[in-house]
């Protein structure tokens, strides 16, 4: 018997491309042809001595102090899972935990942003510090490492996904900056394996995985070609939120951001724009009208309006909101607090 884990690990080694049409073309058994070929070429790597690269392996990722991931380890992301193209494989160093809360926002943008980029960073990040919230970016210059900085200094757990191997930090003026990262307790991610230096594509692929960790994803700056645009097409085509900072239309930087409206992205003017889960959720259930109700339990509708002081259709109108986000219940005009 093989042993499913080890097989990734080693058709990861052999070829990116490879381990990914091998596998999906096992799920896939619409395409016969397809999976014949490479159940043929299975069959002739399988003569290798794969199975003692594989312990080999495994001794050198932890030497080097590397944790492996694969797609059927219950440690990966389950929002990595949902997208076109996850990774099979992924290797880091740090706390994988810190990607798993409900709040992942990356941040991302230009590598020279403006005094008011500058100063979004900042107030963003120390907004986000005041939730279980971690910052996803991708350690480069301007708004990645703005993100990365903010987070760190205001006690928010940050993940760096590279387009390299881990022993390749680029650029390498931001090595002390990865070390902070995973000294606050945060997370260095890559899909690529040890000793695999940075290419121009592996940036645009690695801006999927940036989105693709998030439940938000926030563009600060971005001109209209810009690496960060294509992690905005990414948030986009797997469904995330997205948020924009707007700029003015003679920023050149603004203008790849502000091209997202017109693509449904979200404006953000103030941090409270990003609607955090546990902000939210906590403004719901801190509810003046929801406290009252758990203190009488269930009461007319009518008698909780003369108790609030409130006119019939205003509370109806907050009532029915309270209902559809499911922290009461009204039946025959007798309201409580679920």
């Amino acid at each position: 018997m093989y042993d499913v884990r080890d097989l990734l690990l080693w058709l990861h080694e052999f070829g990116k491309e490879t381990d990914k049409k091998l596998v999906r073309s096992y799920y896939n058994f619409g395409d016969r042809q397809a999976v014949g070929y490479y159940i043929v070429k299975l069959t002739e790597l399988m003569k290798s001595d794969w199975k003692a690269w594989v312990l080999e392996f495994k001794d050198e990722m932890k030497v080097k102090g590397i944790e492996v991931c694969t797609i059927i380890d219950d440690a990966y992301p389950e929002r990595l899972l949902t997208i076109f193209d996850y990774p099979l494989v992924f290797y880091y160093i740090g706390d994988i935990s810190c990607i798993a809360v409900p709040d992942v926002i990356s941040i991302v943008g230009t590598r020279k942003p403006t005094y008011d980029a500058i100063k979004m960073c900042d107030l963003v990040t120390k907004h986000l510090a005041k939730g279980n919230v971690t910052v996803v970016s991708g350690l480069a210059f301007g708004v990645d490492a703005l993100a990365h900085r903010g987070a760190l200094a205001y006690g928010a757990k940050t993940s760096a996904v590279l387009a390299s191997g881990l022993d390749h930090i680029t650029p390498r003026s931001h090595v002390k900056l990865a070390r902070q990262i995973l000294d606050s307790g945060g997370l260095l991610l890559s899909e690529y394996a040890h000793g695999i230096k940075p290419l121009n594509h592996y940036y645009v692929a690695r801006n999927r995985i940036v989105s693709g960790l998030a439940s938000k994803i926030f563009i600060v700056e971005a001109g209209l070609n810009s690496g960060s645009m294509t992690t905005g097409r990414h948030a986009l085509d797997q469904n995330k939120e997205l948020y924009v900072m707007p700029g003015s239309i003679s920023n050149a930087v603004a203008q790849g951001t502000n091209s997202l409206f017109r693509q449904g992205a979200y404006p953000v003017i103030d941090p409270e724009d990003l609607h955090l889960h546990d902000q939210e959720e906590t403004r719901v259930c801190n509810h003046p009208i929801v406290m009252r109700l758990k203190e009488e339990g269930p009461i007319m509708v009518e008698v909780l309006s003369d108790i609030l002081d409130m006119p019939i259709q205003v509370l109806m109108s907050e009532l029915m909101v309270l209902e559809c986000d499911g922290f009461i219940r009204i039946d025959e005009q007798i309201v409580r607090a679920l």
